[in-house]
């Protein structure tokens, strides 16, 4: 089952309240600041997601290193998890996956700056992985 738009924007309201919605097209776009570490910085974080696809996660600010591990080519999404391991559905909710994933991926990449080194889980990447739609 499809959650309905309006309860997908609610739910992110009341436990993200800092996440902006708009919506063109089918299309949910949440953006707002995540903060992974009481001393991180501040990032802007962008997420867009049309039903019965994927959702897509970009950094908007500060920028994130060209060479920072784990996204998507060409589209420089964030890779949260695997195809392989995990299959997005409709009846999802953003604030319930996609927001904590995206917030657990800015902690291993500052970790990751500080080290050099990947901390979080890693799966294989495929070549279909790697396809991702360019927004």
């Amino acid at each position: 089952m499809n959650p309905n738009p309006v309860v997908q924007v609610l739910k992110m309201r009341r436990l993200f309240p800092q996440f902006r919605y708009s919506g063109r097209n089918g299309s949910y776009v949440f953006t707002g600041m995540l903060q992974p570490r009481i001393h991180s910085h501040h990032y802007l974080v962008k997420i867009v997601f049309k039903v019965g696809r994927d959702p897509k996660v970009f950094v908007l600010e500060p920028p994130i290193e060209d060479y920072a591990p784990h996204r998507y080519p060409g589209s420089k999404a964030l890779c949260l998890y695997s195809f392989k391991l995990f299959r997005w559905d409709d009846s999802l909710f953003l604030a319930d996956y996609i927001i904590p994933w995206a917030a657990t991926w800015l902690y291993f990449y500052e970790i990751w700056k500080e080290t050099d080194r990947w901390y979080g889980e890693e799966a294989p990447h495929l070549a279909n992985e790697t396809k991702i739609e360019k927004d």
